[in-house]
């Protein structure tokens, strides 16, 4: 892996993400982002890690124009509460769609909070077909699965209901 990723870094300016996870599927996308880091630092390389500006890249400069640090806070705090909430509205958006038209026969379907919605199933789950639905707000399901897993709990748990409670209410599900 290190010898084809470093000959990648070599040749491109900037990393195509989503390409190297298909040619590395049996890496996790942790373990190959780790490995750029890791090579990018070792030669001394500026690639990027996408071609796209990161938030981080697009603020700096903006930022350098601010000279009261306290103004500097309040432009990082305004411009990261709407990165993450456009980010949030656009993911849900994306996923509901989705969920609506794709429809998979997959073997697992993956019920539960925000733990199993935000889990690493792709690096879990790399010879079983499964889908995700720990997402809020899907409300049907189209697939024929072989198996569903609820995972759910772990809330109710942090906010002070009994093990045994939680067990019952599930063997109600």
């Amino acid at each position: 892996m290190k010898t084809k990723l470093t000959a990648y870094l070599l040749k491109n300016d900037s990393i195509d993400l989503y390409d190297l996870f298909h040619q590395f599927q049996s890496v996790s996308i942790y373990e190959l982002i780790n490995e750029l880091h890791e090579l990018k630092k070792e030669l001394q390389l500026t690639t990027k890690l996408s071609s796209l500006t990161s938030q981080i890249d697009g603020l700096l400069p903006k930022l350098n124009d601010i000279s009261d640090p306290a103004q500097q806070v309040v432009f990082l705090c305004k411009e990261i509460d709407i990165a993450q909430r456009g980010y949030s509205m656009s993911r849900y958006i994306h996923l509901v769609d989705s969920h609506q038209t794709f429809t998979p026969e997959v073997d697992v379907v993956l019920f539960g909070d925000s733990i199993t919605e935000w889990g690493p199933w792709q690096d879990v789950f790399t010879d079983i077909t499964h889908v995700n639905r720990g997402i809020a707000g899907d409300t049907t399901i189209a697939v024929k699965p072989k198996l569903i897993s609820i995972m759910a709990g772990i809330n109710d748990l942090a906010q002070g209901f009994s093990i045994d409670s939680l067990f019952e209410q599930q063997r109600h599900l």
